[in-house]
């Protein structure tokens, strides 16, 4: 889903419009949350999750939350929603399953430990209890699902976007009022720099949590790589493709062609086409996203260069602390 402009807009007609069927999404929510009943694992759970429509970086904080637990001598298993993908139960993620199936996300953690992909996430739950897949659970999103209780959650924000204008879905960005969703939360990330003063807002809303910080970055030999490739087009179907689009750019590539295709987005022949085109046109280098290549067939991987995204927490001493907690 890409995110309408009037959402980070400073004030627009639109609001006001909207507002009774924001205060319909408010009052679902409620009913959801008061009729049913969540499921807690015996295995520690760790819900990673955030409050906005959107990508907030979640998943590079999965990814780092494994491989410190891996590091660490836990064996974490992550529970993906599969968005994107069309399986409709609950599937442990294999080399030989495609994004079509499982979605983008999933077979980009598998390089790291074992996924399990279902949307009825206390289901995925269960099974990994079952078949004794690991010993912690690393739930990636989730947060507004009632059907779940995680032992900790940590709530994902972008210190660049914020909240937009606070409001609740589909007159804002907002998934709950902020206020409601900090109550089930233990920690915040904040990621790059806070430009809206979001670490001041928690602090006044919710006392209790714990607020950490981060950067995004991109791999190193990948970024030397581009940088050595001219000219660059560079597409992506993503929540928010503009801010993959400018750290490229920031990163030292010279991008002479920006394409944003949506968030999830599975790219058909006439988007290849595009594409291709679009590359020929300015005689520059194909570039996109981790996520987006996983999207790709074969063939036209071969012409795409991805950009690996990292996260570098600012301290991994909190991340240590919880998976030692939930032993």
């Amino acid at each position: 889903m890409r995110a309408p402009e009037f959402w980070y807009a400073s004030s627009s007609p639109l609001v006001r419009l909207l507002l009774p069927l924001s205060w319909l999404w408010r009052l679902a929510t409620w009913l959801r949350w008061r009729i049913v009943r969540p499921y807690r694992s015996v295995l520690p759970t760790f819900l990673i999750g955030n409050l906005t429509v959107g990508g907030v970086g979640k998943t590079p904080l999965v990814q780092q939350c494994a491989r410190l637990a891996i590091k660490a001598g836990y064996a974490p298993v992550i529970i993906s929603r599969g968005y994107g993908g069309r399986y409709r139960g609950v599937v442990e993620v294999a080399p030989h399953h495609q994004a079509r199936l499982v979605g983008d996300e999933a077979l980009e953690l598998r390089a790291i430990c074992p996924v399990v992909v279902a949307r009825k996430r206390h289901l995925a739950v269960r099974h990994i209890e079952r078949a004794h897949l690991g010993d912690c659970i690393i739930m990636d999103d989730g947060f507004q699902n009632p059907h779940m209780k995680p032992h900790h959650a940590i709530l994902v924000f972008d210190g660049a976007r914020g909240i937009g204008n606070g409001q609740i879905i589909p007159s804002g960005p907002m998934r709950e009022p902020m206020a409601a969703g900090l109550k089930r939360a233990q920690d915040a990330l904040i990621i790059g720099t806070d430009r809206h003063q979001l670490a001041k807002r928690i602090t006044a809303l919710a006392p209790h949590i714990r607020i950490h910080y981060a950067e995004k970055t991109y791999d190193a030999v990948t970024c030397r790589r581009i940088k050595s490739s001219g000219k660059l087009a560079v597409f992506a179907g993503l929540g928010n493709a503009e801010g993959f689009f400018n750290s490229v750019a920031a990163h030292g590539g010279d991008v002479v062609a920006r394409m944003d295709f949506g968030d999830h987005h599975h790219y058909t022949d006439a988007d290849w086409a595009r594409i291709i085109a679009t590359a020929k046109e300015h005689k520059a280098t194909l570039i996109t996203t981790e996520k987006d290549y996983m999207r790709l067939d074969a063939e036209q991987r071969r012409k795409v260069i991805p950009l690996p995204l990292r996260l570098v927490l600012s301290d991994t001493a909190w991340v240590m602390e919880l998976l030692a907690g939930g032993r």
